[in-house]
């Protein structure tokens, strides 16, 4: 378990006092789904730009070889 010290404005956190979100659980859950957002948001962004590179040009023989890998896979 990890202790963390955040300094708030004084007005702000009484209203956080008040509405009950300066709790251990409710800071865990806030900070829980701020790191989820975060993990979206950096997942979309990498498959932004994944789907912005051109996909390589594979020839036909390359095909042919990554087909028979997946079929002897399927039969394995």
């Amino acid at each position: 378990m990890t202790t963390v010290t955040i300094e708030l404005p004084d007005e702000l956190a009484e209203q956080a006092r008040k509405m009950g979100v300066l709790s251990n659980r409710a800071l865990s859950d806030i900070v829980r789904e701020l790191v989820r957002a975060q993990a979206a948001a950096d997942l979309q962004a990498m498959m932004r730009k994944f789907d912005s590179q051109p996909a390589p040009a594979l020839s036909p023989q390359e095909v042919q070889a990554i087909v028979r890998q997946v079929r002897r896979a399927a039969r394995s």
